[in-house]
């Protein structure tokens, strides 16, 4: 008997394959339904001329892209909703700023659009928006919209007071040849009208930022019946339709391409646009001026015409030249250019501007410099013009509060030597100046800076005192004609033309411009003048610029200047004295002040700046002891030494007394000394010091007489001489004492130990002995 034998049964029977089969084809249909399906919008117009649903396709750039499903009215009985299937693939320009017109079929003079239609009938296109809303409804222009930015090609406007017989679609004309067309046209809140123009990407070079535009629709008419009649026209088809003609002056060619968006006028026919820049000039009377003929001329350049000439309705019935001037004259346009009218003039010194009486009268003027306002209105002077300059340059203008004996021409010296001219001279804008205008010539133009300092050298200038008399001119012609110089201080940098300058009274008063004022106070003012100087380490650092009597503090004050480059001496704790002649029985000081006068020293502070201080009558002592190594020599009495009184070593000078004050018994005189850094080494503790004041008269009878004395100056300021030994023995030391010998012995001057000098301070070795732990001593004893 067989054994059953056992299988496994199949989880999914094959009967479900036909199921699954046919879900994935439905599926598949459904995708493909999806994908091939329509996306359906609504498009409103005003009417539905010609389109009917099933029928009316939608092309876009030549290819069919939806069809018309359904046409409708809408719900305010105002227009249509026209239902439009369009192809999945305009999904993505289906947006906000997306544009849909009827295209029909149009004739008119100079052209015809939409010629397609008259077989195909009307149809819809649209242009694709920019906007990543999407969008189903729409609303339908009624005429087609302007050309996008994105269009190649230029894209550029127009703007003007009227539309003349202009109209979309208008062409433009350059040299009789079609370049674009009028885009659009719309009306501005101000009353102009815009017109956007489209010139074809072939074309745009021709267009540049000079290039002018007119009006070429109809007749244009110019003249009168004195120059005649002009008749123009550009085309049959702008006299019929309409059109825009636009050309380039030679001068211009060469100016920037034009670019997309830029504005320009429209002119209102040719004779307008014929290049040029307008202006008017404001004249008492017409007299010789002839509209088409009166010419601008400049040194015999003719720069310009004028057009037309009105009566001004004024009190003074002016009239006002229209003037169209050479492009290559448009700097002339500024606020400070004047404008003569040249005629013939006959006076009893004879006849002027004798060629008008030929060519008739002109129109001339000077170019304003500078960057002034721009301005196209302008009157006529009255005076003569003045005389052309030939020689190049530059321009600067000067202020001052008179101009002296200074006239037109008047030299600019430069070390005496002209460089320039003056070549105007008038009163401020304010009229509580003088404007005067100075001509550099051009290769002295680098010597003006910007901190160049021009001043009046007109005649000359006297000042007298007691201390000296100064008298100041600069050239004979300067002195009869009157005339300008200057100097320029370091680390100037170039300026442009026609900037202004200060014009100062003079040299003095120049030099003082720019310095740091200060107000000194002094108890009397009887040895100060406006001459009195102000030194610092012997050199001249300012001066007193004038002096009065403060009532209120019984003081007299004087107003200093001092330059600039010595302002950070004057702080908080400086200090300034009066140096004057002084005879004292122990000597002279200042004599030199006996011929050249007091005059001011300074002692530099600290701290923060500071204008004005109280002047002392003497030279303050020192806060700080100088440097070097510091001793004290006691003697009996002083003599003749004093403060500052010279130490002398071989007869040269290594120190000097600092000060004098009895000792602390009153029994010696206390003499503080200072030995200069270089010389320390030369000080021991076994140094011998005597008084070398005086004269030391030795006289015998057979040996006769003899003279000794240290040097000239202790004759008369004392002095101190010392000597150290062979066997030097230890340095001195900071404070150490000395006894002070009336005169020397005889084996002191014998003295001459080798002694090796410091090349230089040696400041850090004077260091170390200031802070060293010091011993007073007097000659190697104990101090008591």
């Amino acid at each position: 008997m067989k054994k059953a034998v056992l299988q496994k049964r199949l989880i999914v029977s094959p009967i479900w394959f036909l199921p699954l089969l046919a879900l994935c084809i439905g599926l598949w249909l459904l995708v493909s339904s999806y994908r091939n399906s329509g996306i359906e919008v609504t498009i409103h117009f005003p009417g539905a001329t010609g389109v009917t649903a099933g029928k009316t396709k939608v092309i876009y750039k030549g290819i069919e892209v939806g069809t018309v499903t359904n046409v409708v009215m809408d719900k305010e009985l105002e227009g249509v909703d026209i239902t439009v299937e369009m192809d999945r693939v305009t999904k993505k320009g289906l947006v906000a700023d997306t544009m849909f017109w009827i295209v029909r079929p149009e004739i008119s003079a100079g052209r015809i659009s939409g010629l397609d239609t008259l077989i195909s009938g009307a149809y819809l296109t649209l242009r694709m928006g920019n906007s990543t809303k999407t969008e189903r409804h729409f609303s339908g222009l009624s005429t087609p919209p302007p050309m996008g930015a994105d269009t190649p090609g230029l894209h550029i406007s127009l703007k003007t007071k009227t539309l003349y017989s202009l109209q979309r679609g208008s062409h433009v004309y350059s040299s009789n040849l079609r370049i674009g067309k009028v885009d659009d046209y719309r009306l501005e809140q101000d009353g102009t009208i815009i017109l956007d123009l489209f010139i074809q990407p072939e074309f745009s070079h021709l267009i540049r930022q000079g290039t002018r535009f007119w009006n070429a629709s109809g007749l244009s008419v110019t003249g009168d019946l004195q120059r005649g009649l002009s008749i123009n026209v550009e085309s049959m088809a702008s006299l019929i339709y309409g059109g825009l003609t636009c050309g380039t002056p030679d001068s211009l060619k060469h100016t920037p391409a034009a670019h997309s968006q830029q504005v320009f006028p429209l002119y209102r026919d040719f004779a307008e646009a014929e290049y040029g820049i307008p202006m008017t000039l404001q004249l008492a009377n017409g007299d010789g001026i002839v509209p088409g003929r009166t010419k601008v001329m400049f040194r015999g350049l003719k720069a310009g015409i004028v057009r037309t000439i009105d009566i001004n309705d004024d009190d003074f019935h002016t009239v006002t030249a229209r003037i169209l001037l050479d492009p290559r004259a448009e700097k002339i346009l500024r606020a400070n250019t004047k404008f003569w009218v040249v005629r013939p003039q006959v006076s009893l010194s004879g006849i002027k501007n004798l060629e008008t009486l030929i060519s008739g009268s002109y129109i001339t003027f000077q170019i304003g410099e500078g960057e002034s306002e721009q301005q196209d209105h302008f009157q006529v002077e009255s005076s003569p013009m003045p005389k052309l300059f030939l020689r190049p340059g530059k321009r600067f203008q000067l202020e001052a509060e008179d101009s002296k004996s200074l006239r037109l021409g008047s030299p600019v010296l430069y070390k005496k030597q002209e460089i320039g001219e003056i070549i105007d001279l008038q009163l401020s804008s304010n009229k509580d100046r003088i404007a005067v205008e100075l001509l550099i010539y051009q290769q002295y133009v680098d010597l003006i800076k910007n901190n160049t300092r021009f001043y009046n050298v007109s005649g000359f200038q006297l000042d007298a005192s007691l201390q000296g008399v100064s008298l100041q001119t600069a050239s004979l012609n300067s002195i009869i004609a009157g005339g300008i110089s200057f100097f320029t201080p370091d680390n100037g940098k170039q300026v442009p033309e026609g900037q202004v300058f200060s014009l100062y009274l003079g040299r003095k008063q120049a030099l003082q411009a720019g310095s740091l004022f200060l107000t000194l106070e002094f108890l009397q003012g009887a040895d100060i003048s406006s001459r009195t100087k102000i030194k610092y380490k012997g050199i001249i650092i300012g001066t007193l610029v004038r002096t009065w009597y403060n009532t209120k503090k019984d003081r007299v004050v004087a107003k200093a200047a001092v330059q600039q480059k010595f302002s950070k001496l004057f702080c908080q704790t400086s200090k300034i004295w009066l140096v004057r002649p002084r005879v004292t029985l122990s000597g002279v000081k200042h004599l030199e002040t006996l011929l050249s006068g007091p005059y001011l020293e300074l002692l530099p502070g600290h701290g923060a700046p500071r204008s004005r201080f109280a002047v002392k009558d003497s030279e303050p002592k020192l806060s700080a002891p100088p440097p070097g190594l510091h001793l004290v020599l006691e003697a009996e009495r002083i003599g003749s030494l004093k403060k500052g009184s010279p130490i002398y070593y071989r007869q040269v000078e290594i120190g000097r007394i600092t000060g004098i004050e009895l000792g602390p018994t009153a029994q010696m005189v206390w003499i503080h000394a200072v030995i200069d850094p270089m010389y320390i080494p030369l000080v021991r503790r076994s140094s011998k010091f005597w008084n070398a004041g005086g004269v030391k008269v030795i006289a015998g009878l057979f040996t006769g007489v003899s003279v000794e004395t240290e040097s000239l100056e202790s004759i008369m300021a004392g002095g101190i001489a010392m000597a150290t030994p062979e066997k030097q023995g230890t340095p001195a030391e900071e404070n150490d004492h000395f006894l002070l010998a009336k005169e020397p012995d005889d084996d002191w001057l014998t003295w001459s130990p080798k002694i090796s000098l410091p090349k230089e301070e040696p400041q850090a070795d004077q260091h170390r002995i200031q802070v060293r732990n010091k011993k007073k001593r007097i000659s190697g004893k104990e101090k008591r």
